[in-house]
């Protein structure tokens, strides 16, 4: 074997390079991590998802996580009754660069959206 081809430990990093569902992962963490799950908001089996998660240090913030289990290809136009105002919208990234503003559109208290199988991440503010 021939040990001086071997890349020391510390430099071993600049040649990884992380697959999405890492990015998937740190982005969950980071967003949900104070928060608990709530409540299934709506179960449409194999078309939508959407659960709620609160954090107990800000009632009446809650976050929507919004995703359909249908595939890759599939992407379908949905319109959600927001119990709140919306704060924010995310999707889920799966590449360097942090998440991406969601394409949605807000009509009073209707949201509509592109759901694909990938998370929509919704920040909602229901205090008066």
């Amino acid at each position: 074997m021939n040990r001086g081809s071997r890349v020391p430990p510390e430099s071993r990093a600049i040649f990884f390079t992380p697959k999405p569902a890492y990015y998937a992962m740190a982005h969950l963490y980071q967003t949900l991590g104070d928060y608990r799950f709530s409540r299934v908001v709506r179960e449409d089996k194999d078309d939508l998802y959407v659960f709620e998660y609160v954090n107990p240090e800000k009632p009446g913030q809650p976050v929507w996580v919004i995703w359909s289990p249908t595939g890759t290809q599939r992407v379908a136009v949905k319109r959600i009754m927001l119990p709140g105002r919306l704060v924010k919208a995310e999707t889920m990234p799966l590449r360097v660069g942090g998440a991406e503003n969601a394409n949605v559109q807000v009509a009073g208290a209707v949201v509509e959206l592109h759901v694909t199988e990938s998370p929509v991440y919704l920040w909602l503010d229901e205090r008066p």
